[in-house]
């Protein structure tokens, strides 16, 4: 799960960085970086932090589906057009501005997605339904086969020992030793 949340955080630096080059204002390119870890990073942080069924697959189902949505409401600051027409948009100089909060939209079904795809792919591999080879991003490291061992707290604690040790998400992200 840390290699995705790091893998969007340099996805989303590159972009913004790419972006400098577009825009003359750096006001508008504030305003751009503000929309894009508000539309596609907030909404994995909160997942992470307080839905225990987010992982990887739910993260980058997330973050793909809702900016395939943003491109697709547009973004005049960019140039780029809207293909979808939300309610409360108008016409002005024949480009069709939206003004609908859009970046809210897209930023619930960011959230929306991650918690849906993550629960299908634990369903998924839990039931067995996909072989565990599939399992790339090494979601599930547990055999999908264990019994239950007692209370829910019981096998919850089971499953938390046995875990791999390199996934420990107490520790530090990075390595600050020379």
């Amino acid at each position: 799960m840390q290699w995705v949340i790091r893998a969007v955080v340099v996805v989303m630096g590159i972009g913004g960085t790419a972006l400098t080059s577009f825009q003359k204002s750096s006001l508008m390119m504030w305003y751009i970086g503000v929309a894009l870890a508000y539309v596609f990073m907030f909404p994995q942080l909160v997942c992470v932090l307080f839905f225990n069924v987010a992982n990887s697959y739910g993260c980058i189902m997330g973050f793909l589906l809702s900016l395939l949505l943003r491109l697709l409401c547009g973004w005049s600051h960019l140039g780029i057009p809207a293909v979808i027409h939300l309610p409360g948009g108008v016409y002005k100089d024949s480009v069709f501005v939206q003004r609908f909060p859009v970046n809210t939209l897209c930023m619930l079904f960011s959230m929306a997605c991650i918690l849906l795809f993550s629960y299908l792919s634990a369903l998924l591999l839990d039931k067995g339904l996909v072989p565990e080879t599939w399992d790339k991003l090494h979601v599930l490291k547990l055999p999908r086969t264990l019994p239950p061992i007692g209370t829910k707290e019981d096998d919850k604690k089971r499953r938390l020992k046995e875990k791999d040790p390199d996934q420990d998400t107490s520790g530090p992200m990075l390595n600050t030793e020379c």
